[in-house]
């Protein structure tokens, strides 16, 4: 087992998932090793590493979508504001209520931006038209695009240029007001400008959610999250408050992926 160089938390840090010797395996192969760590209540906790090193696993280990794998191994534990993910007794339709999931792939789902953003809540049974519109103009407003958006709501979203399709995904991960959102790599395919938009929309959030993302752009990394986790071969190497990551990491390996000198 590889101990992880752990920085001081932030003084009012609140656990909201903790994981506790979380170990995944999908196919025989090892994605996640021993990983021991807390990600705090409120805050933009960003993943980092090269590519393989784990990242979307962790993800997916939250919002249990890896119960979806062919093969897929697992110990330790991971919790969800005290309450266990995985077990015989876990619900998986109530963990994901619980997570709001975005994607790399930021092509929206097949219609309107309003059938989009509401698509959860008709999903849950929802029809109610007002409860709807009132759902979909407040998501769009936490994101920072009702403006934007509000006189193109009956449009096609796969219409949209990059960005504002990525903010219509990420008020469809909301509308249901869950307490955790997961992204995977969401700004991967965008341009500075969209990059921006989303940036701002998650800083929007956080406090009101906790917002945990991967990315491989360092300059992101560098200035959008509170702390950040560095990932390498399925362990995590270090984490802590994202000034310290950079400026004083206690990893040799650390430096030289934050700087940008491998991987």
């Amino acid at each position: 087992m590889i101990v992880p160089a752990i920085h001081p938390s932030d003084p009012g840090d609140r656990p909201h998932v903790e994981f506790r010797g979380w170990t995944v395996k999908l196919r025989g192969r090892e994605q996640l090793r021993w990983v021991d760590f807390d990600i705090p209540k409120g805050r933009i906790v960003a993943l980092v590493g090269p590519t393989g090193s784990g990242k979307s696993a962790l993800i997916s280990s939250i919002n249990r979508m890896l119960a979806l794998e062919p093969d897929f191994e697992h110990s330790g534990q991971v919790l969800l504001a005290g309450d266990p993910v995985w077990g015989r007794e876990v619900d998986d339709l109530l963990v994901r209520r619980r997570t709001g999931t975005v994607f790399r792939d930021g092509t929206p789902l097949p219609g309107s931006v309003w059938e989009n953003v509401a698509f959860p809540l008709r999903l849950d049974g929802e029809r109610r038209s007002g409860v709807l519109d009132a759902a979909v103009e407040s998501a769009l407003r936490s994101v920072s695009a009702w403006e934007m958006l509000r006189d193109r709501l009956h449009r096609s979203a796969a219409s949209l240029p990059a960005g504002p399709r990525q903010l219509v995904n990420l008020a469809r991960a909301v509308v249901g007001s869950p307490e955790i959102l997961l992204l995977d790599e969401p700004c991967g395919d965008l341009d500075p400008v969209s990059t921006e938009m989303v940036e701002q929309a998650l800083v929007d959030l956080s406090g009101s959610r906790t917002v945990v993302l991967s990315t491989h752009n360092l300059a992101q990394a560098s200035r959008l999250p509170h702390r950040v986790a560095f990932f390498l071969e399925g362990h995590l190497e270090e984490y802590g408050p994202t000034d310290r990551m950079f400026q004083r990491p206690i990893r040799r390996s650390t430096e030289d992926y934050l700087s940008g000198r491998f991987g």
